[in-house]
């Protein structure tokens, strides 16, 4: 009886507030006639249920014209499990699909774009809105689906071990995707491009970005995305305290990103095989102890005739960079560094104290590719450094090494200091 009372209520209020038609309340399978337009939401009801949009489109109030007419919920449920949206397009509402409290869902071929999008919204997340909100959903997959045109495309809040693969979650106003507090998830194949929020001239992209994680989203892997024109590309961010570590993300492309390709200020996460090019810097990695890149090409950075904002007034910009917090016990192996508008890879301590307040420590930078660059490898403030088989071509300066302590050789590569005849080599450093 409570269950049927929450359901009127729920259809009641949805109807009110959308002053569209009354809710359809979902309790078994239902396929809608096909290439329908529809001005009724739905809200399920039932587990294990089956919805097959056979193409239709439910369509809210909102206007293009009039951003405060995107109210409501195209698609609602409330702890629901085991179901099942296929082929259906959800637009004009504040949320195209709001699911909370449930798990092994499958959503595939569905497009949620044209829902609340707010391009001039000054600095701030703003309320969670778009095209896919959920919160507490687990074990679930989102395939094959659209959120174009939207504030976010897809926003997870402490969900796990879902599947989000071959999605089209692009031109969004704040982020293409965001967890905050997820863990376990596998995201793979998706054009993530275009979380860019900036007005034409402005030299700031506001708080946009491709992806942002944050709140302790742990263990999640990343692999194959399209993050490319954002704000930022992919961003680890740490404002709410906890930090969000062991992530992995492969062969990802965040070039073009206005600000940072990567940026990170948590520990224990690992780069192998990803792009960050033609950005203002490749990777920020500002408190990122304990961090692995590996082979990723960080090239093309901080240049004037492309991205170039908010350079260290010490050096200026980079392809890889560890600065403003510590990057302690950390790998960087294999990387390509070229061209880019100050250091192709940067450690800085503490800059203000000149290392008196912190230093970096306990680094390894080997077998990497620095070319081109106003400095091929930068690190200032540290203690115990290992540089092995780095190769340095047409560097205006090969390395800039300023109050470093430990510092070991293992071979030189190209034009690059040689090790001393009886200097140790790398083994065991890192």
């Amino acid at each position: 009886m409570a269950t049927v009372v929450l359901i009127l209520a729920l259809a009641v209020l949805l109807a009110v507030a959308w002053a569209v038609g009354v809710p359809i309340v979902v309790t078994a399978d239902l396929a809608l006639e096909a290439g329908a337009v529809l001005d009724t939401p739905l809200v399920i009801a039932a587990n294990g249920v089956t919805i097959d949009g056979r193409g239709a489109t439910i369509h809210g109030p909102g206007a293009p014209d009039d951003r405060e007419s995107f109210r409501g919920v195209g698609v609602l449920s409330e702890g629901r499990r085991g179901v099942t949206i296929r082929n259906l397009t959800v637009r004009g509402f504040a949320r195209g699909l709001e699911a909370r409290y449930g798990r092994d869902w499958l959503v595939e071929d569905c497009d949620f774009s044209d829902n609340y999008d707010d391009p001039s919204f000054g600095w701030g997340d703003g309320a969670r809105r778009g095209g896919v909100v959920w919160t507490g959903i687990s074990r679930s997959t989102v395939r094959r689906c659209r959120a174009e045109r939207v504030w976010n495309g897809l926003d997870l809040r402490r969900c796990h071990e879902n599947v989000v693969e071959h999605n089209v979650l692009a031109h969004c106003s704040n982020v293409c995707l965001k967890l905050w507090g997820s863990r376990g998830n596998r995201v793979a194949d998706n054009d993530l491009s275009w979380g860019l929020r900036i007005d034409p001239g402005e030299v700031h992209a506001r708080d946009s970005t491709g992806v942002l994680i944050e709140a302790g989203s742990d263990g999640n892997r990343f692999e194959r995305n399209d993050v490319t024109h954002g704000g930022d590309g992919i961003f680890i961010r740490s404002l709410t305290g906890p930090v969000s570590t062991g992530n992995v993300f492969l062969e990802n492309d965040c070039s073009y990103a206005n600000n940072n390709g990567f940026e990170s200020w948590s520990p224990g996460n690992v780069f192998r095989g990803n792009r960050a090019r033609h950005c203002s810097y490749g990777f920020w990695l500002g408190g990122s102890s304990e961090t692995v890149l590996e082979g990723n090409d960080a090239s093309f950075n901080g240049r004037v005739d492309g991205f170039h904002n908010a350079p260290v007034p010490e050096f200026g910009h980079a392809g890889i960079v560890f600065v403003y917090g510590p990057g302690h016990h950390s790998v960087v192996d294999g990387n390509r560094c070229a061209r880019n508008a100050g250091a192709g890879i940067a450690f800085c301590g503490g800059l203000a104290s000149r290392g008196e307040s912190w230093r970096m420590q306990d680094l390894a930078i080997r077998n990497n590719e620095l070319f081109d660059n106003e400095v091929g490898l930068l690190a200032w403030y540290v203690d115990g450094l290992c540089l092995a088989n780095n190769a340095f071509e047409g560097n205006a300066r090969d390395e800039w090494i300023e109050s470093v302590t430990g510092l070991r050789r293992g071979r030189a590569g190209g034009q690059g200091s040689p090790a001393p005849p009886d200097g140790p080599d790398e083994k065991g450093i890192a």
